[in-house]
């Protein structure tokens, strides 16, 4: 009856590294739609289910090590489950797999471009012109 709940860690563990693996590999990329490769969640998966795996395995083996093996492998835990939850929000470029890297490369050249339309220069003179009059006006009594 013990073993249940790190059974169940294990399960969700391996679900989720099985969800990273694919994401990392590029066979599963819905969650990286342009627009939202800020939100890392797929490379964050491969992280937290390592983690929770660790931690199954430390509840696994609770009676059979000593001590100071299982501190080892709890902070191996922590420290790579907070990788992972980091992973949700912000990625750094070191741990990102060439083809996501290569996507937000091309987003932000996208972007860049747009700013550097003709349309965009436009609009951009426009807005900073209205702004000067409004200031010259309101400097004005």
């Amino acid at each position: 009856m013990d073993a249940l709940p790190s059974l169940l860690v294990l399960l969700l563990g391996s679900a989720l590294l099985g969800m990273g693996v694919l994401s990392y590999t590029g066979r599963r990329r819905e969650w990286a739609a342009s627009g939202r490769a800020l939100f890392a969640s797929g490379l964050a998966c491969l992280h937290m289910g390592g983690a929770l795996i660790v931690l199954a395995i430390a509840g696994f083996l609770l009676a059979l090590v000593p001590p100071a093996v299982l501190r080892t492998l709890l902070l191996v835990t922590t420290v790579w489950g907070l990788v992972g939850v980091a992973g949700l929000v912000w990625w750094p470029r070191v741990l990102m797999p060439r083809w996501f890297r290569l996507q937000v490369e091309h987003e932000r050249a996208d972007r860049r471009a747009v700013r550097t339309s003709r349309r965009a220069r436009r609009r951009h003179w426009w807005v900073t012109t209205r702004r000067r009059w409004v200031a010259r006006l309101r400097g004005t009594p």
